[in-house]
């Protein structure tokens, strides 16, 4: 009878242990809320836009360097995904208004990224928005050409990876928020409660870092507050 018990006992826990297990493992987070409920199903259209944006890195080891003075999103929404983390999607990214500032006496035709992806992440205590091409490898293609002179990196170059932005304020519900890319990049996450995760933006050729900097302002077209929180 002893042993029985025992037995009947051991099963409950490994019961209740897998049990909580299931719990921790399916609430990942960070997540998306809205009017203070966590947004776990549909889409909230959204109205994203930035001004000034960087993009700096090196082709052919010659330092690059484009500037854009806006930038317009296309179909953006943030989306909830049940007890994972909170999601986002944008149709396009158009870069205005784009100049090489190096090398000099380059052009830079107009960039306009293809569907981008995103979800929520953490980045050490921060919740941070982690962006990449919805599909394939390439978020775009920037094409350099001759401008006054002969450009000596004249050619068409993909611009690849991931990159994260941080989301301000975080833990609170606005109106109006922000994703800052920093000058420094981000080089690591963690996504879905798991472990962390290098990650980076490439141009041109797989392991040829770039670095993009610049600051978007997002809305709901709703008007409603809304925020990203760890639980």
């Amino acid at each position: 009878m002893y042993k029985i018990r025992v037995a009947l006992l051991g099963s409950v826990a490994l019961l209740i242990l897998g049990s909580v297990t299931s719990s921790a493992a399916s609430a990942a987070g960070p997540y998306w809320r809205v009017n203070g409920s966590r947004l776990e199903t549909g889409a909230k259209q959204a109205k994203v836009s930035a001004g000034a944006t960087e993009l700096k890195a090196k082709l052919l080891g010659i330092g690059l360097t484009i500037q854009c003075e806006a930038a317009s999103v296309a179909g953006a929404s943030i989306i909830g995904n049940e007890t994972s983390q909170g999601q986002d999607e944008a149709k396009s990214i158009t870069f205005e208004k784009c100049k090489l500032v190096a090398p000099a006496k380059c052009l830079v035709e107009p960039i306009k990224t293809l569907p981008v992806k995103s979800h929520l992440a953490i980045n050490g205590t921060q919740i941070v928005d982690l962006f990449e091409p919805t599909t394939g490898t390439a978020f775009t293609t920037i094409t350099i050409k001759n401008g006054s002179e002969k450009c000596s990196v004249a050619g068409k170059y993909p611009v690849m990876g991931d990159i994260a932005a941080e989301v301000k304020p975080e833990g609170t519900e606005v109106k109006s928020g922000e994703l800052l890319f920093p000058g420094t990049p981000i080089k690591a996450v963690k996504k879905e409660g798991g472990s962390e995760e290098a990650i980076g933006l490439e141009i041109g050729n797989k392991g040829n870092p770039a670095s993009f900097s610049g600051k978007f302002a997002v809305g709901l077209e709703s008007g409603e507050a809304f925020g990203a929180f760890t639980t």
